[in-house]
């Protein structure tokens, strides 16, 4: 009697093919480099034009690690997609079904990949253009203080739908706990080689506001000279907002 297999197989290095195995590797590993290069370039391009519109967005350290980890998780989950899209395009079809499924394993991967670009590309743009650079925008919408946790959710649902059809096909258990792991230490390792200071952005800022810094210092220091009056931090802060603005519309 022909025996039926219901259980479904191990996914292993054999099912996929090693060359194939290796390709998806590369291919996701340079895409993940790509991506993370992209969405830093494109957040301090997206600074910049807040502060051609208004007050510049400045990050501050914690901020700015913690938006280039987040972008370099983004960025590996999305290059591991581009992998299993690889993986599962291949001819090793054991059962009758296994066509089908692998095909939407690859349909679902690469569906994934585009919604979160532009989902992501799209929030940022919109923020950061019609929020962010909004003249009188004092943080009042803070995502790093208060909606962190939305950061962390986008790669983890990236990552658990791109398993999820893989899933059918095979026993999957194994390659998930080792892909998670490489995940993190490759997002690690992508912050380092494309992490992009943005003192560049702030000094032309800043040397652009100069001579208007200098006559708010100067009014302040004779407020506190001739009339012992002190003004806190963030009342000096406030002043020097929309410096130039104030003294052409005098």
């Amino acid at each position: 009697m022909k025996k039926i297999a219901f259980r479904k197989n191990k996914l292993t290095l054999q099912t996929i093919g090693k060359k194939r195995f290796y390709t998806g590797v590369t291919v996701g590993l340079v895409s993940a480099i790509i991506i993370a290069l992209f969405f830093n370039y494109t957040r301090e391009l997206f600074r910049y034009l807040t502060g051609s519109i208004a007050d510049l967005l400045i990050l501050n350290k914690q901020e700015f690690l913690f938006y280039n980890y987040v972008s370099s998780l983004l960025s590996s989950v999305l290059g591991l997609a581009i992998s299993i899209a690889i993986w599962m395009n291949n001819k090793n079809h054991i059962k009758r079904k296994d066509k089908l499924y692998k095909q939407q394993a690859v349909t679902n991967a690469i569906f994934i990949f585009w919604l979160a670009l532009m989902v992501v590309i799209r929030i940022g743009h919109s923020m950061s253009v019609s929020l962010f650079a909004f003249k009188g925008y004092d943080n009042e919408l803070n995502l790093y203080g208060n909606y962190w946790y939305l950061f962390l959710l986008i790669p983890i649902v990236i990552y658990l739908q791109s398993w999820h059809t893989v899933s059918r096909i095979y026993r999957t258990k194994k390659w998930m706990l080792l892909s998670f792991f490489s995940c993190l230490l490759i997002s690690i390792f992508i912050s380092k080689i494309t992490s992009i200071e943005g003192d560049k952005i702030n000094n032309a800022y800043f040397e652009r506001y100069e001579k208007d810094y200098k006559y708010v210092d100067t009014e302040i220091n004779n407020a506190k000279i001739n009339y012992k009056i002190d003004y806190s931090d963030k009342t000096i802060e406030t002043l020097k907002k929309h410096t130039q603005e104030a003294l052409e519309n005098k």
